[in-house]
């Protein structure tokens, strides 16, 4: 009998502004973001191009993950 992992919607590997953020916070610069919702939001966005694109490296605009939940 084999041992099955499944992997869901990993993280991207490269350099992404979330993971740059967590770099600054950890020297002690802060965070670029607003609050950690939008830290998660941005994080969210990331997840899905690694999905649907194969990108490991992206810089999500504010402009996008700022969008999120708005009703057209």
């Amino acid at each position: 009998m084999g041992l099955t992992i499944i992997v869901k919607d990993g993280k991207p590997r490269g350099e992404t502004r979330s993971s740059i953020d967590r770099k600054l916070v950890d020297a002690g610069w802060g965070s670029s973001f607003k609050d950690e919702a939008a830290r998660d939001k941005c994080e969210f966005i990331e997840r899905k191009l690694k999905k649907d694109l194969g990108a490991d490296e992206s810089q999500v605009p504010a402009s996008i993950y700022n969008r999120m939940g708005e009703k057209r």
